[in-house]
């Protein structure tokens, strides 16, 4: 297994517990951008319920995987130096 598979098998264990982020098309528009999170908020808190999805800024998402990216990096590429 490679690096893009960690990555997938990282990003399917996510989507398996019911998280996404909230804003995946990081929209430059700032209107754009305000619809996609109203909607995502709109959905967490009637269909997310139901569902059992929650939804993850950036921050969020990246503060729930970065161990398992930063494992996948050092045991496909030995001795790089990983941060954050």
């Amino acid at each position: 297994m490679g690096l893009s598979d960690d990555l997938e098998v990282t990003n399917k264990s996510m989507q398996d517990k019911n998280f996404y982020p909230i804003n995946k098309l990081q929209q430059v528009n700032f209107i754009a951008n305000g619809i996609e999170i109203a909607g995502n908020t709109v959905w967490d808190y009637t269909a997310g319920w139901v569902t059992g999805s929650t939804g993850l800024t950036c921050k969020d998402y990246y503060n729930k995987t970065i161990d398992a990216v930063k494992a996948s990096v050092e045991k496909n590429f030995p001795g790089a130096k990983v941060s954050g």
